[in-house]
């Protein structure tokens, strides 16, 4: 719809920009920030922030962060100990690398005590965003589309599927991954049956 309306000149005012920022700009469909009144003191605020091509096209900014997504590694500290998993100081020691996770569910993965590596909750509908995809995009470089190119790109993504692949050949994450949801994965990791799990925020 929004096509139809920018192609028409039917565009609102204020609208959410989406596909690839500079085709937009070709249709005059967007005004630089910078060329409003006050938008080099409003952009002020974003110094540093705004290297993505997804905010900028031809020098000029279009587009400003509004949120943010926090990933980050939950582990359970008393399994790290119990598994060995620690540092010179005898504290747990996270992993620094995917391989090294994997690795480190396998080690912590007893199926006799019912204790396992990590949470793969694939019931829930954002896992594969938030819980695969997105940690993913500091070791790939982009985001699955790649706003440089203007293109989706999936295939730069098999380490993340190669990954997860290891996880499930190894057995060493909690039974029932394709029925377990993101709030019942988080009791079991609260109960310490789990020793692994990503959080998005």
């Amino acid at each position: 719809m929004l096509e139809v309306a920018i192609t028409s000149g039917q565009a609102p005012e204020l609208f959410k920009a989406t596909g690839v920022l500079g085709d937009n700009v070709k249709k005059d469909a967007l005004l630089a920030i910078e060329d409003m009144p006050g938008g080099k003191e409003f952009l002020k605020n974003y110094e540093g922030l705004l290297n993505n091509p997804s905010f900028t096209y031809n020098g000029k900014t279009y587009l400003v962060p509004s949120y943010v997504n926090t990933i980050k590694l939950l582990y359970n500290k008393e399994m790290f100990k119990k598994a060995g998993i620690v540092d010179a100081n005898g504290e747990a020691k996270p992993p620094a690398t995917w391989s090294e996770l994997a690795g480190y569910a396998k080690k912590l993965t007893n199926p006799a005590e019912k204790t396992y590596g990590i949470a793969l909750p694939m019931k829930w509908s954002g896992y594969f965003d938030s819980e695969l995809l997105r940690p993913f995009v500091s070791s790939v470089g982009h985001e699955i589309f790649d706003y440089k190119s203007g293109t989706f790109q999936f295939g730069a993504f098999k380490p993340a599927v190669e990954w997860l692949m290891q996880i499930k050949e190894d057995k060493s994450f909690f039974p029932g991954a394709e029925g377990l949801d993101n709030d019942p994965a988080r009791a079991q990791f609260a109960e310490g049956r789990i020793g692994m799990k990503l959080g998005a925020s």
